[in-house]
């Protein structure tokens, strides 16, 4: 759940206010922070859903969503969560007519649904799951249950359980509305929820609300879906800013197959088929290892030893057919590779195997490459602001040419750039030809070359990013 800000503005006597804030410093102690008010109202008024429906939050906490449901003219409210003292206070301040403190997760849905009157399930869940690890909940109850095993196989998160559990409270074809992480549309850990929703659910809509919520680490989503088989339509993409929530574009939902992407322009979407159509990966093409170093020496390289084309504390190896990147990747510095040679690898250095040194070497000045950055980034990352690591699952779907007439150009560019003194304007000179190799190679044209290049420059820190118009 999100940080909770300006809680009950019109009902802010001392009494209700201590408690508020005693429940908010509980809930952050377990990975759990309320939902602002005005996000609540931002988020009902976007869906615009018939007043008479009938509408339930699994895990109201203090009744945000509630209050902000009543206040735009909605009735039929239930509300439930396993804090006594959040419902307590939703309760006191008349949020809804119905709340109830019990186990929504965990529980059988037909029972609880029985326990708060709602005969038959309701026409929507809106609310915004507890967001914490399963071990922060590992009762025996939950222990025990089919959804616990397959909640930890699919993100060990217990927002997972909850978004489950909200399809077995709301009737075929009704509309499910939550407060997701970002990540759920990326990260691989949370691919078999990501394949169950595509392949069984209506994806309607996805608003980004962006890094808005002080105290939470990351981005959040707003993810609304039917529960109901997937239809032939399209996922409207909004973005979250100042108050409004504007439309951005629509996509097929069968575009989306192992992550789904959030396009924020069409120029995103028209790169990203573009690369599409290449075909093959660097899985595909590179004929050794790609995964994590495994030495612990004391002699082995480092990720903190690397920069970019280059080794920190040693000189680069004359042989071996090794490429070393930082484990970390964050979009400001982009990727931070070296040519690794015969030099051990240890445990926060991915490493890269190929058939021969020059291999290595193109492989190395891709990875550098805008066009490159630009693809992890986007389709790799999502564009998400949270520092990610360069993981094989994520390498291995680069789109990789190398049999092309520019391949020993290339090779040649990465060794004047291993010796070239480190961001000397000479250096950067270099890299703006590496660049340029690499939108002839992928056929980049000159409309999207400015395009990739605004970008990355919008998106890179200033220590390596250079303006192309200049």
């Amino acid at each position: 759940m999100l940080q909770q800000l300006n809680l009950f503005d019109d009902y802010n006597n001392s009494i209700t206010k201590r408690a508020v804030e005693q429940s908010c410093d509980i809930q952050k102690e377990n990975g759990v922070f309320y939902t602002d008010i005005e996000i609540a109202s931002a988020i009902v008024r976007f869906l615009n859903l018939d007043k008479h429906l009938k509408i339930f939050d699994p895990n109201c906490g203090v009744g945000n969503f509630l209050r902000a449901e009543r206040q735009l003219g909605y009735q039929n409210l239930w509300g439930c969560d396993i804090d006594k003292q959040a419902t307590s206070i939703c309760a006191q301040n008349d949020v809804a007519f119905h709340v109830y403190n019990t186990d929504t997760i965990w529980a059988n849905a037909d029972a609880v649904l029985s326990r708060i009157g709602l005969h038959d399930k309701a026409d929507a869940v809106i609310g915004n799951p507890p967001y914490a690890k399963l071990s922060l909940y590992n009762s025996g109850k939950a222990n025990g249950s089919p959804l616990y095993s397959w909640t930890k196989k699919a993100g060990n998160n217990l927002f997972v359980a909850s978004m489950m559990q909200a399809f077995s409270y709301v009737k075929e074809g009704g509309v499910i509305s939550l407060i997701v992480p970002k990540s759920l549309l990326y990260v691989n850990s949370y691919k078999l929820l990501r394949q169950y929703i595509l392949r069984q659910k209506t994806i309607v809509s996805i608003v980004d609300l962006g890094a808005i919520f002080k105290g939470v680490r990351g981005e959040q989503i707003v993810l609304t879906m039917k529960n109901e088989a997937p239809a032939a339509g399209n996922v409207a993409l909004y973005h979250y800013t100042k108050g409004c929530i504007q439309h951005v574009m629509d996509v097929g939902q069968h575009l989306f197959d192992d992550i789904i992407y959030f396009f924020y322009n069409k120029n995103d979407l028209s790169l990203y088929k573009k690369f599409s159509r290449i075909g093959a990966r660097l899985e595909d093409l590179c004929t050794g290892y790609v995964g994590r170093g495994k030495s612990t020496d004391n002699d082995a390289v480092a990720g903190k030893d690397l920069r970019k084309f280059g080794l920190k504390v040693m000189p680069l190896p004359e042989t071996g057919n090794q490429v070393f990147l930082q484990n970390i990747f964050s979009r400001e510095a982009g990727v931070i590779a070296s040519f690794g040679g015969d030099l051990k690898a240890g445990q926060t250095i991915t490493v890269i195997t190929d058939g021969n040194k020059e291999k290595c070497k193109y492989i190395l000045g891709m990875l550098h490459s805008r066009v490159i950055n630009f693809y992890l980034t986007k389709y790799c990352y999502n564009s998400s602001s949270l520092t990610m690591h360069t993981d094989a699952k994520y390498l291995k779907k680069i789109p990789l040419i190398t049999n092309n007439e520019l391949f020993d150009s290339v090779v040649s560019k990465v060794e004047e750039l291993e010796h070239t003194p480190y961001l000397s304007a000479l250096w950067r000179e270099r890299q703006r030809e590496l660049d340029q190799l690499f939108y002839t190679i992928y056929q980049l044209s000159g409309e999207e070359r400015r395009y990739v290049d605004e970008e990355m420059t919008k998106i890179q820190s200033k220590k390596w990013a250079y303006d192309y118009r200049q």
